[in-house]
């Protein structure tokens, strides 16, 4: 079946679609139980019901669904299970009552819109168009034939009638917009300084008696972690398509597909004069760079006053020369003028974080797309690539099954592969090398299913696009460790925890002294406190401390009439941050762009409208009693 659709599926996007959109084989094997009998229901209410394979096809869905999501962090546990289950029942009774409710409110899809919608899907396109073989095809490998498939979509296009109907009844107010925008892009001024908890360590002992009490006290966390084995079998794509060799058609067809991954970017060469603003205000910098604009339009030389007046110290020796910029290398602000500009043109003031520019566009290379023939060796290696994923999917499909079939081996699954079984280290829940360093692998292998059942897994995803099926081969329990082992473990600890409370301790104190009225510069000094500028919202880049400390500066408390506020917290490594506030300056709504104002206003339409949407299904669900059969979660 795999090689009749492969041949029906021409160019290597159909492929991807139809990976994306399947329903696992397993599927099958499960319905293999319940064929030829009466189809269970795992839910009822009020007058409703879910059979089995509804819900079944919702369960592979939804975990194909957190794997895109969550990637390598989509464990075990989170993708089976009865939470998992109960999940998706739950929104199956929302679908249910939303396609009820929406089929009594008059909401329709007509036939030909409902054709038009599935002639247009890119996963039913052959290169002649839509394909109704390919359609049938992709649909039975789904597990769906195409009555079904159809009344699902015309139900889910009715509901999103309904769902839209709510998002798009929201107005934003632009009031709001703009209060959003000067919250975003506010400013704060001041300093921070750090307590290191290293200050305290000599005041601290830690005794016999301590240590023994925590190791008593607390003695499940100091044990040997429990600890598990695997066989497993591991595909790679660089084990598939070794001898593919892919044709000029075939590169072609990639080519035009990804035209734009092939396309070089617009870049401007371009040059500036950074003028400084003070404590937030600009009006004296944009007063300056409007004389100075003045002089460059009556033909004075523009790497000369940058030289002479330029706050960018790393291009001003450069006559403000930046080189070549594409889109996104610099800050919105500065970007939507410096890529609006004409060759030789210059800005009109432009205010940014750093400052007021004035920008001159000296050279524009327009974007342009790269030759086949430059990109022919690129072409190869994603033909490869995908007609690798494409041998490794079939194989790795047909594996699951065998695996599922005979879950308590994996000899069958070699067989079927031609791949070795492999066998691991020693590892824990938390730590592992090899196969076992990823995290998913590590989930799997102490799953209930793995470990408890001793059945196989199921397949799993790496980052590197590597799949790996495993079963436990030998698993030791956790012990705890002796108190001469871990004596010297508790009294660092111990230590650790003293230093950073002492330092909490100390950093709070001298809050409550400023708040008091003692100076500032000060008490900084007096403790050899070293002390930086409170950074942006966001923090610093590269710069952890900054980024936790910003958190605390931006949702602290504006100063008062003094013009000054103290605060602080904890912060990693048990450290603590003490600022202090001396200005807040508005974000400038009229630096915004218009995009950012209409991706700002759409955002809150959306969340607005789905809490009403929310409310909306919450009326529907009032009094409904879901009955569920736990034994099919």
């Amino acid at each position: 079946m795999l090689t009749s659709i492969r041949d029906r599926a021409t160019g290597w996007i159909a492929w991807a679609i139809v990976i994306l959109i399947t329903i696992p084989f397993a599927l099958w094997g499960i319905n293999s139980y319940f064929e030829g009998g009466v189809n269970v229901n795992v839910a009822e209410f009020d007058g409703e019901e879910i059979d089995y394979q509804t819900y079944q096809r919702a369960i592979y869905s939804e975990r194909d669904r957190m794997r895109q999501v969550y990637g390598s962090n989509a464990t075990a546990e989170l993708l089976s299970g009865e939470v998992l289950g109960r999940q998706v029942i739950n929104r199956l009774v929302n679908d249910v009552l939303l396609q009820r409710d929406a089929r009594d409110r008059g909401y329709r899809i007509s036939d030909a819109q409902l054709a038009e919608a599935i002639r247009n899907e890119p996963s039913f396109q052959s290169e002649q168009g839509f394909s109704r073989e390919l359609y049938e095809r992709i649909l039975q490998f789904s597990g769906y034939s195409p009555s079904e498939f159809e009344s699902v979509q015309r139900n889910n296009a009715a509901t999103q009638q309904v769902q839209t109907g709510f998002i798009e009844s929201i107005l934003p107010i632009n009031s709001t917009v703009e209060d959003l925008i000067q919250l975003l892009r506010q400013r704060r001024t001041g300093e921070y300084a750090i307590v290191e908890p290293s200050t305290f360590l000599s005041e601290i002992e830690i005794t016999d008696n301590e240590i023994r009490a925590e190791y008593e006290e607390n003695q499940a966390i100091y044990v040997d972690e429990e600890k598990i084995r695997i066989d497993y079998i591991e595909l790679a794509p660089s084990d598939f398509a070794v001898n593919f060799v892919p044709t000029q058609e075939t590169l072609r067809q990639i080519y035009d597909a990804e035209a734009q991954q092939f396309r070089e970017e617009e870049q401007r060469l371009v040059r500036h004069i950074l003028l400084e603003g003070s404590a937030g205000d600009n009006t004296a910098a944009i007063d300056q760079a409007s004389e100075l604009i003045y002089r460059l339009n009556n033909g004075e030389d523009f790497a000369h006053l940058a030289s002479e007046f330029s706050a960018d110290i790393g291009s001003a020796s450069q006559g403000g020369d930046l080189g070549w910029i594409s889109r996104g290398a610099t800050v919105p602000s500065f970007e939507s003028v410096a890529f609006t500009l004409s060759e030789g043109e210059i800005s009109e003031p432009v205010e940014s974080e750093f400052g007021v520019h004035i920008i001159r566009v000296d050279e524009i290379q327009a974007e342009k797309a790269k030759p086949f023939e430059e990109v022919r060796d690129e072409l190869a290696e994603q033909a490869i690539r995908n007609q690798a994923e494409i041998e490794m999917f079939e194989i790795a499909e047909e594996m699951r099954n065998v695996a599922f079939e005979q879950p308590d081996s994996l000899d069958a699954a070699s067989d079927l592969s031609g791949l070795k079984i492999k066998v691991s280290d020693w590892f824990s829940r938390t730590q592992g090398s090899g196969i076992s360093s990823h995290s998913s692998v590590r989930n799997a292998a102490f799953s209930a299913t793995v470990l408890e059942d001793g059945f196989n897994s199921d397949l799993i995803a790496l980052e590197d696009g590597r799949q790996v099926l495993l079963r436990k081969r030998e698993h030791r329990p956790s012990e705890t460790l002796s108190f001469d082992f871990v004596k010297a473990e508790i009294s660092e600890k111990l230590l650790f925890e003293k230093s950073a409370a002492k330092a909490q301790e100390f950093a709070e104190n001298l809050l409550t002294q400023l708040t008091d009225g003692a100076d500032w510069n000060s008490t900084i000094d007096d403790y050899g406190l070293q002390t930086r500028p409170v950074p942006g919202r966001t923090g610093n880049e590269g710069d952890q401390d900054s980024a936790e400390v910003a958190s605390y500066v931006y949702a602290w408390e504006k100063p008062g009439v003094d013009g000054i506020s103290y605060g602080g917290g904890p912060i990693s490594q048990g450290r603590f941050a003490m600022f202090r506030i001396t200005g807040v300056v508005e974000g400038d709504v009229e630096s915004a762009s218009v995009d950012e104002q209409n991706n700002l206003r759409n955002i809150m339409q959306l969340r607005f409208g789905a809490g009403l949407f929310e409310s909306y299904l919450n009326q529907l669900r009032d009094g409904i009693d879901v009955s569920i059969n736990d034994e099919l979660l």
